[in-house]
């Protein structure tokens, strides 16, 4: 059971799905594999829907195809893996803006092309409400997530859709 987005409803005083605070990106993942998975366990660690496929192929036995994006959740399930080094990426193109969030351990960081940059502490602000972004102490951190977060991404792509839609206009 799973979920493409989560509810947004009403939190930071939005009504819609396309944002990162965690009210939109997070979504529930349930499993159930009897004798593959324990029952009752929870995972915290971040987590994908592109994690979805190779976890199948993995519980099957089915060869995982070249080129997928996401990696099978069956370590993480087993306990052979503690989830430290997972992350969750996200995208969005609205309105004509491009951006990126990336999640890793307690940190998100979120990217919007041509405006600004957040970064929360999710374990000591849930509620996503303190950006420390421009925080001296977190330069290194925030250098090391978006280097992370836009690594592969193909700005020029979209910066060339934008050029061509002003043209248009």
């Amino acid at each position: 059971y799973t979920a493409d987005h989560g509810e947004m409803a009403g939190e930071h005083g939005l009504w819609y799905k396309n944002s990162f605070y965690e009210a939109s990106v997070r979504i529930p993942m349930v499993w159930s594999f009897p004798k593959q998975i324990p029952r009752g366990k929870q995972i915290h660690a971040p987590v994908m829907n592109m994690d979805i496929f190779p976890t199948l192929c993995d519980l099957t036995g089915v060869p995982l195809p070249g080129g997928l994006e996401g990696r099978s959740l069956l370590p993480l399930i087993k306990g052979t893996e503690d989830g430290g080094k997972r992350y969750a990426l996200a995208e969005s193109f609205r309105g004509g803006y491009a951006s990126r969030m990336i999640r890793s351990g307690q940190w998100k960081y979120c990217y919007y092309h041509e405006d600004c940059e957040q970064l929360f502490d999710l374990r000591n602000n849930p509620e996503e409400n303190v950006n420390l972004v421009k925080r001296p102490e977190h330069r290194e951190l925030v250098a090391s997530l978006n280097k992370r977060a836009l690594e592969g991404w193909r700005l020029q792509q979209y910066r060339e859709r934008k050029k061509a839609r002003k043209k248009g206009a």
